[in-house]
């Protein structure tokens, strides 16, 4: 009884503090970014104004991530041609980037500030160049700009453009 009690235990407090990896999904302040990787860029899709994917308002950019800060930030990740590896140095945060497979990770930018956003796995000749730049800025200022992106997406919304229409259902833990 005491061996079970202590394994029991120490389970808890591992998972709940050591192993704290569990994405913020409970938070409604989490924004929620979609990152599909190509030979040799980051497009990131970002809901509009509705909070929901695959819509007109769906905010695109090519290697410029732009996320609140001191608010959870829940990337889900795939590429659409080789094995890219997506890194955040500055917040020590890798994932690997594969066709057809999802994977995602979380974080927080804990100020306001500009990092790099860079690919840590060989995925061709032109590797070198597959960078960009995560910006951090207020909560209230990410809500403006994704506002203000968002009215310009669904101004340039082109039914037809079938490459603009790419995501996945977004996939919860």
């Amino acid at each position: 009884v005491v061996d079970g009690t202590l394994f029991l235990g120490s389970e808890g407090y591992l998972r709940d503090v050591l192993w704290n990896f569990r994405v913020p999904t409970e938070d409604p302040r989490t924004v929620r970014i979609e990152i599909n990787a190509h030979q040799w860029s980051w497009e990131a899709r970002y809901a509009g104004g509705d909070g929901t994917f695959g819509t007109k308002d769906d905010v695109v950019t090519w290697n410029d991530l732009r996320v609140p800060a001191g608010v959870p930030v829940w990337v889900q990740l795939v590429s659409t041609d080789v094995v890219h590896g997506f890194s955040l140095p500055a917040f020590r945060v890798k994932l690997d980037a594969i066709p057809g497979r999802v994977n995602q990770t979380w974080f927080q930018a804990a100020r306001e500030g500009a990092w790099e956003v860079a690919c840590y796995q060989h995925c061709g000749t032109s590797h070198y160049r597959m960078r960009g730049m995560l910006s951090a800025m207020t909560p209230e200022a990410y809500a403006s700009w994704l506002r203000e992106a968002g009215r310009q997406a669904v101004q340039a919304y082109d039914a037809d453009d079938a490459a603009a229409h790419w995501g996945w259902a977004w996939r919860t833990p």
